[in-house]
């Protein structure tokens, strides 16, 4: 199933305002998708990575922003007030730098769609709030050519291997000196694509039938964001919430490095962190099963399941409060940590580590921004972070880092230039 495919499901209902469902006689793909985004269009597709389902967001009907990480709880309360139905969006990581790459991206930005699809192995739900915007839709649509393979030269990485020992020496420094316990340090690695630059370059980047979350942004500047996270921040079923915890990290199958006493600790302080933001929002004790390993293509974690009863009235704006960000993804304790990222890291995070998802009156599910890339032009920039602790050592942290891109490594079919 191609582009015709895709411009049918609109033809066939072009003045729907409600929901309408669209049978079709076999599933749509996520690759099939993404491989048909139209350029220049806000565009917003996410999967859960135990869901058979996904939705898409296209265009922008009503939007909210958040200009800073301090005015995200009132963007998620003006949502709350004002809208009843799905919205689509996130906050990038709060801890930023003066940094070019992100000039097109806001800080915060949740957004009501024009055309939105909810899609199963059955068919699409099409919800059509603009009728002029689904016509420009289908037009966009017809004209995506098909994508051709592109291959891809690892140019750089920041900071090299060099700068990111010394980066290891000052963060344990730091965690031996001070009230720091953790600190988790990212390095972005830069590829560019031979040739004529990729006009969707994420199509060719996804997996077919991969099973993790997925989550791919495109603005309105035609650059796109994808993330293969395996972490929810969490998710919220009236007033049911369900999170967990991941941390530590080793090679899949390789037990004895999973169960160090480093990435032990590092998993219980996550752990910790999640107990005791969610407790004065739930209603008695969260239920916390024991720690689990969670294996993915070629990593595994330890992985706690968390779930909790909201207390009366909670809403999304306290549990983002509360929750974000995580010492998965930042460290212990928060505001130290998100003192020492910026001075220690040689970039700006931007929408790395941040949240994205959907937000709801009946349900909420947010994704951590983990294991992701930005695409601009001819251009890919490779996300990936370790949690340094006490005992920390550079060597083995960025063995992690590179294991945590080989998903990218293998589909953009790079190789070192």
């Amino acid at each position: 199933m191609h582009s015709l495919a895709l411009r049918s499901l609109l033809f066939q209902h072009p003045q729907a305002i409600t929901q309408t469902f669209i049978p079709l006689p076999e599933a749509l793909t996520i690759k099939e998708v993404v491989s048909s985004f139209p350029h220049d269009h806000f565009i917003f597709l996410i999967k859960g990575k135990e869901a058979p389902s996904f939705r898409v967001a296209f265009g922008v009907e009503k939007s909210w922003a958040a200009n800073h990480y301090e005015s995200k709880k009132a963007c998620i309360e003006a949502i709350e007030a004002e809208c009843s139905e799905t919205v689509y969006g996130g906050f990038a990581f709060p801890a930023r730098k003066d940094s070019q790459e992100w000039v097109s991206w806001s800080q915060g930005r949740w957004v009501l769609p024009k055309v939105e699809w909810e899609v199963d192995p059955t068919g699409v739900r099409v919800t059509i709030r603009s009728t002029s915007f689904s016509k420009t839709l289908v037009d966009s649509i017809m004209c995506v050519s098909p994508e051709m393979n592109s291959k891809w030269s690892r140019m750089s990485d920041h900071p090299n291997k060099e700068a990111w020992s010394t980066m290891i020496d000052k963060a344990t420094a730091l965690i031996k000196g001070t009230s720091l316990e953790k600190v988790v340090l990212a390095r972005k690695t830069v590829f560019l694509s031979q040739g004529m630059p990729p006009k969707n370059p994420i199509a060719s980047v996804i997996p077919e039938n991969f099973k993790g979350h997925v989550l791919c942004v495109q603005n309105e500047s035609g650059e796109q964001w994808l993330s293969f996270s395996p972490e929810s921040l969490y998710i919220r079923e009236g007033g049911h919430i369900h999170t967990e915890s991941i941390a530590g990290t080793s090679r899949l199958d390789d037990d004895v490095s999973l169960y160090t006493d480093k990435n032990k600790s590092e998993h219980e302080y996550v752990t910790r962190m999640i107990l005791k933001q969610l407790e004065p929002l739930t209603k008695g004790l969260c239920h916390c099963d024991d720690s689990d390993v969670l294996k993915l293509t070629h990593i595994q974690h330890l992985w706690t399941k968390i779930s909790a009863d909201l207390n009366e009235g909670v809403k999304d704006s306290e549990l983002i409060h509360a929750l974000f960000p995580t010492p998965a993804v930042c460290g212990t304790p928060t505001k130290a940590a998100l003192t020492i990222i910026p001075e220690l890291e040689p970039f700006d995070r931007g929408l790395y580590t941040g949240i994205a998802g959907i937000i709801s009156p009946q349900k909420t599910h947010l994704i951590v921004n983990i294991r992701a890339a930005l695409f601009q032009d001819n251009k890919a920039i490779l996300y990936a972070g370790a949690g340094i602790v006490s005992g920390s050592e550079a060597d083995s942290e960025w063995d992690e880092l590179e294991s945590k891109i080989t998903l990218y490594l293998r589909q953009l079919n790079a190789h070192v230039s």
